[in-house]
């Protein structure tokens, strides 16, 4: 089974990329981890820190593959738009399941900014699996109990 985890330096990132760690067998699986450059950075001044950075976290992530005996993983840095780079990705890598970290925005930022985990879920060929949260954080509640 081939995995595919978007990660930047976010903690939904983080707790996504724990996730595939506890699904995937870690023996006979890829896992795939993918960090996009927004575009916009790669046409300012900002590219070569923001390549270094992609290049830094990638390590960061590669070296926790290694840590937890995972096989066969390969980190990959585009540039472009991180929802069509990553169904391109997808396709491309005949991927089986995305596993993306929610950021849990409000109305207002998702109604403004659009949320990358609902693009995939909705534009995505394969199975898509939404992260959360961590199981160490606690579970936010409201209302009366």
């Amino acid at each position: 089974m081939k995995y595919l985890v978007l990660v930047d330096e976010s903690k939904g990132a983080h707790n996504a990329f724990n996730m595939a760690l506890k699904i995937m067998n870690k023996e006979k699986d890829e896992l795939h981890i993918l960090n996009v450059i927004n575009e916009g950075d790669a046409m300012e001044n900002y590219f070569e820190v923001s390549k270094n950075k992609s290049q830094t976290l990638l390590e960061n992530y590669s070296e926790k593959c290694h840590k937890n005996g995972v096989k066969h993983y390969n980190p990959t840095s585009l540039v472009g738009d991180v929802r069509n780079e990553s169904i391109n990705y997808c396709q491309k890598h005949a991927i089986n399941m995305i596993i993306v970290g929610s950021r849990g925005m409000g109305m207002l930022s998702r109604a403004l900014l659009g949320s990358v985990s609902e693009y995939i879920v909705g534009h995505s060929p394969v199975s898509v699996l939404v992260v959360k949260k961590s199981e160490d954080e606690p579970v936010a509640m409201s209302g009366n109990i």
